[in-house]
């Protein structure tokens, strides 16, 4: 399970560099790619902030 906490300002949130401004569409996004990039930027924060993000099962 992942969770992700949307810190970001919904305004300005992206994963892959496609808007994403609900909790479904971050899940339709998330659940499609086995790796994503998740950008945006914090409410009084500078800058763009990105995170990628590898989401393949690691093999035992």
């Amino acid at each position: 399970m992942i969770t992700i906490a949307l810190l970001f300002s919904h305004d300005e949130m992206k994963v892959n560099d496609k808007n994403v401004k609900t909790v479904d569409e971050l899940k339709a996004a998330v659940a499609s790619n086995k790796n994503v990039t998740i950008s945006g930027f914090y409410p009084g924060y500078d800058g763009l902030y990105e995170y990628p993000l590898s989401l393949s099962k690691e093999q035992e």
